[in-house]
């Protein structure tokens, strides 16, 4: 094992704003019209909760990140056109922007995989259209972007998915330890991590979920990474896959790490 297995930076960054499958052009499409929706479901929702509890939430924590990846892509797509007409060589330099927008993607694909699978096992589970936007859609809208697009998923980078994981559990700890209720006054955040009244069953739950299932879903996107890989050769094997982007269509294998 090597520390720099978890590195986010990779040889080139016109790969976060190029597909496989579908032109320059159609790819910024689907990117703004999922940012625009997933914009106005946080507004929706921020709105309808009306007070600074809306960030106490798991479910809020993932949709911001997925939110913020889309208008990072996006602006990527937008970039991309506009510096393919100006003819520009600068695409291709990887920048700390890209790192983030690395870093919160791969958080979000498994983390809204997690938090869906949490919300309809666990919770009360509403069918309204914020709800099924956050748990259920949100799947949609970030596997969608993972086989359509370029995305890379590091199998590594499990190593932050269980890192967000841990952080949300110990401010649910310590929010409830300080006193903090949810939006219906109870002393937690989530029923079945009530940290005050059942720390024992919240543990039980809790660690678990932190340390095998976030990395183990984490794995299952690295899969569906592969999977697209797989098409792509299928589909268009005259498309090499390597580290160079000069066609549109090229895109970097998902693999353990870029060394």
């Amino acid at each position: 094992f090597s520390l720099s297995k978890l590195r986010l930076a990779q040889p080139n960054a016109a790969w976060l704003a190029t597909s496989p499958f579908v032109s320059d052009a159609a790819l910024m499409a689907v990117r703004l019209v999922i940012t625009l929706f997933a914009v106005a479901v946080i507004i929706t929702s921020g709105v309808r909760d009306g007070s600074t509890k809306w960030f106490i939430f798991l479910t809020n924590w993932q949709y911001l990140f997925m939110t913020l990846s889309f208008i990072g892509f996006s602006g990527l797509s937008i970039q991309r056109m506009v510096l393919r007409r100006a003819k520009s060589s600068t695409e291709g330099e990887w920048k700390w922007f890209h790192s983030l927008l690395q870093l919160l993607f791969s958080i979000t694909v498994p983390v809204s995989v997690l938090v869906s699978i949490l919300y309809w096992a666990l919770l009360d589970a509403q069918l309204g259209f914020v709800s099924i936007s956050v748990h259920a859609l949100n799947v949609f809208l970030t596997v969608t972007e993972l086989g359509l697009s370029n995305f890379k998923i590091n199998v590594m980078h499990a190593v932050y998915t269980m890192a967000f994981s841990i952080i949300y559990l110990v401010f649910s700890v310590v929010y409830s330890a300080a006193g903090g209720t949810n939006a219906a006054g109870k002393t937690y955040i989530y029923r079945p991590l009530d940290w005050t009244n059942k720390p024992g069953a919240a543990a039980g739950l809790a660690v678990p979920v932190a340390l095998v299932a976030a990395p183990g879903i984490h794995f299952l996107a690295y899969s569906v990474c592969k999977l697209r890989m797989h098409l792509q050769m299928k589909l268009a094997p005259e498309v090499e896959v390597d580290n160079s982007v000069s066609s549109q269509h090229a895109g970097p294998r998902c693999a353990e790490a870029v060394v």
